[in-house]
């Protein structure tokens, strides 16, 4: 397996996802990992507070199932509860139709990246998908496109197998989720938002559903014709697919709406309404499910175990 490392203080083998990806084999032999750190010494492309300001386009390579393409922020630097927690890829460009990340390729992980776009006027989702065999998880993607087309992520014409979860998609014109036609994928414990459009749209009677709350200011959270398997699912409205549903959810089920900070409240609607998904054990942020677990990609941390007493007269006998 070739690991290569991109460093924000330039002392990894990049400093630039354009060149990484420029120096990937058209074919792969062996899987190709890019792990990204961000730490307080910046350089090259990145700002002070801790964002590189670059595009992720992986396309035209050969790929297999054993041997794929994964970009994947480091354990320390995956998104957590507050946007911009961890290693956040910013759009650069201005282009009415340019994606943030851009994955034509078969056998692709994207994991722990958080994607913004700031670019109003895009009218292209923040994140497109094609192809099979990718994966995306332990992400968050947010775009201020307010453009109706402007999705947090599009997935493609893709048959896949590979799921998605622990994923946080944010809109303002366009879909926190949307999905073209041939998905055939799972999500789990994902969170999806939108400003003005439907939170949530995909109509793949194959996709399966479980533990996802699609949360819309104005539209339908879910416009959705989904597998028989979806459950514990949650909306702002009446839409949730599937069993075990939870409607009308509200902003203040979140412990800070405004401010993008989508962690259920204790005793909020989404808390310990989920169901337990095998192989998912913790959720964006790295915190472990609890059991029942929440609705959606962020978990409530357990409480620790009260300290004990101590006796201030003195020590113990």
């Amino acid at each position: 397996m070739a690991i290569n490392r991109l460093k924000s203080d330039g002392t990894g083998e990049y400093t630039s996802i354009a060149t990484w990806e420029a120096n990937l084999p058209e074919t792969l032999t062996e899987p190709e990992t890019l792990d990204c750190y961000v730490g307080t010494t910046v350089t090259g492309g990145w700002q002070a507070d801790g964002r590189l300001i670059e595009r992720l386009d992986i396309t035209g390579h050969t790929t297999t199932a054993t041997n794929r393409i994964t970009v994947r922020a480091a354990d320390a630097n995956r998104p957590t509860a507050q946007p911009g927690g961890g290693f956040v890829l910013e759009n650069p460009t201005s282009g009415l139709y340019s994606h943030g990340i851009y994955s034509h390729n078969n056998h692709v992980t994207i994991d722990g990246i958080e994607a913004v776009d700031l670019y109003v006027s895009r009218q292209a989702a923040q994140v497109r998908v094609d192809n099979t065999g990718w994966e995306i998880k332990n992400c968050r993607f947010s775009t201020l496109a307010t453009n109706s087309i402007s999705h947090a992520v599009y997935i493609y014409q893709s048959s896949n197998t590979e799921p998605i979860y622990n994923c946080i998609f944010e809109a303002t014109g366009g879909r926190g989720f949307h999905a073209g036609s041939f998905l055939y994928a799972i999500m789990d414990y994902c969170s999806a938002f939108s400003e003005t459009n439907a939170a949530f749209n995909s109509n793949d009677a194959n996709f399966d559903i479980r533990n996802v709350v699609a949360y819309s200011e104005s539209g339908s959270a879910f416009i959705t014709t989904q597998g028989a398997g979806s459950t514990n699912c949650a909306s702002s409205d009446t839409t949730a697919p599937g069993t075990d549903t939870v409607f009308n959810v509200q902003s203040t089920d979140f412990e800070n709406y405004a401010s993008g900070d989508y962690t259920p409240t204790a005793a909020g609607a989404l808390a310990d309404q989920g169901i337990d998904i095998a192989g998912i054990t913790t959720d964006i942020a790295g915190t472990t499910r609890n059991d029942p677990p929440e609705i959606g990609a962020i978990e409530i941390a357990a409480a620790g175990p009260t300290p004990p007493t101590v006796d201030a007269g003195g020590p113990y006998s």
